[in-house]
C-alpha cells in the first residue's frame, strides 16, 4: 500500500473558519492560507507567471496576485467571497495524498505549485500542466485560485470601462447623499458608550468603568499590565462596529481614511467589494483608534 501523507490541519479546526477569535496570535494580521505559483514553459510568445496567495483578514478572504511577464511586474488584491472561500479551504481539512506522487509526462504547458499554510506546518505539492493522482483536488484548488485570483485579458479593458462608469454613477447616486461625518460620530459615540457601560478590568478608587480605565492608560501606558489586552480589545470594537455598517456607510466612511493607493478598489470585480477592500487597510483603525483616545480625558491613580 502507497504511504499517504496527511496534509495538516489549517488552523487546527474547522471552527476557526466561523470564528477568528479563537485564533492564537496578532488578530489584525493577514493570515495566509494558500499559495500558487505558475511557471510557463518558456516556449512561443512570452506568457506571464503568477503568485497567488490566499489571505484572510478577520472575517474577509482575498487573494494577493503578482504577476511578472518579461520586464514588467504588476500586483493587485482581490476580494473573494466568504461563503465561497469556506466552502473551498474546508475540504482540506483532514485529506491526504500521496508521499511518492506521480505525474504524467507532458511536452508543453506550465509548472504549477501549490502550498497550504497549517499550523507551524505547510504542504507543497508541485507538477507539470497534469496533477498527480490523489491530488485531484488540490487542482480544482488552484483552478479556483487561479479562475478568481487572474485577469481575463479578452475582457480586461471592458471590464474596466464599465466599472469606470459604475463608480462614476455610484458616486453620484449613493456617496453625495451619505452624511459621513455623522457615520463617522456615531461609530466613535457608540465605542465611547461602550466604555462607560463596561467595568474596568481591574480595582483601582476612582476607576470604575472602561473609560475611566483607558484614561488611566493615557498615563501609564505600556506599564500597565492590561494595556496590550484593552488595546485589541478596543480595536476589535471598532473593527466589528464599521462592519456592523452597510456597505455604502462603510465605504463613505473609510474612503477618506485610506491609504494613497487605491489601485485595488479599480480591480475588485465590482462596487460591492469596495466596502471588504477598504477594511482590509489599517490607516483608518489607527486614525479612529487615536480620536477615541482622544476624547477621554487622562486620569491617574488615586486621584
Amino acid at each position: 500500500m502507497r504511504d499517504r501523507f496527511q496534509t495538516p490541519d489549517l488552523f487546527s479546526t474547522l471552527d476557526l473558519f466561523q470564528a477568528p477569535t479563537q485564533y492564537h496570535g496578532d488578530f489584525d494580521a493577514d493570515r495566509e492560507l494558500i499559495k500558487v505559483t505558475t511557471s510557463p514553459s518558456g516556449y512561443g510568445p512570452p506568457v506571464p507567471s503568477y503568485s497567488l496567495v490566499v489571505k484572510r483578514h478577520r472575517d474577509d478572504f482575498f487573494i494577493e496576485t503578482t504577476e511578472v511577464c518579461e520586464d514588467k511586474e504588476r500586483a493587485w488584491r482581490t476580494p473573494l467571497d466568504p461563503r465561497e472561500a469556506d466552502s473551498y479551504l474546508s475540504r482540506l481539512h483532514g485529506m491526504s495524498v500521496p508521499i511518492c506522487a506521480e505525474s504524467p509526462t507532458v511536452p508543453d504547458g506550465e509548472y504549477i505549485e501549490i502550498t497550504v499554510f497549517g499550523l507551524n506546518a505547510r504542504l507543497t505539492l508541485g507538477w507539470w500542466s497534469v496533477p498527480p493522482v490523489g491530488a485531484e483536488y488540490l487542482a480544482e484548488l488552484v483552478d479556483w485560485v487561479l479562475r478568481s485570483g487572474t485577469p481575463d485579458d479578452d475582457t480586461d479593458d471592458d471590464i474596466t470601462g464599465d466599472r469606470l462608469v459604475a463608480l462614476g454613477d455610484y458616486v453620484k447616486s449613493t456617496l453625495l447623499y451619505l452624511d459621513r461625518q455623522s457615520i463617522y460620530e456615531g461609530v466613535i459615540q457608540s465605542m465611547l458608550k461602550d466604555l462607560h457601560d463596561v467595568c474596568a478590568p481591574s480595582e483601582s478608587e476612582g476607576i470604575d468603568t472602561g473609560y475611566d480605565f483607558f484614561g488611566l492608560l493615557k498615563t501609564e501606558g505600556s506599564d500597565n499590565f492590561f494595556y496590550q489586552m484593552s488595546m485589541d480589545t478596543l480595536r476589535d470594537d471598532l473593527f466589528s462596529k464599521v462592519r456592523a455598517l452597510d456597505d455604502d456607510s462603510q465605504i463613505a466612511l473609510l474612503l477618506p481614511l485610506s491609504e494613497d493607493d487605491t489601485d485595488e478598489l479599480f480591480r475588485a470585480s465590482d462596487i460591492s467589494e469596495w466596502a471588504s477592500c477598504l477594511r482590509n487597510e489599517t490607516a483608518w483603525v489607527s486614525e479612529m483608534l487615536n480620536d477615541v483616545l482622544g476624547r477621554i480625558p487622562a486620569r491617574y491613580r488615586h486621584e
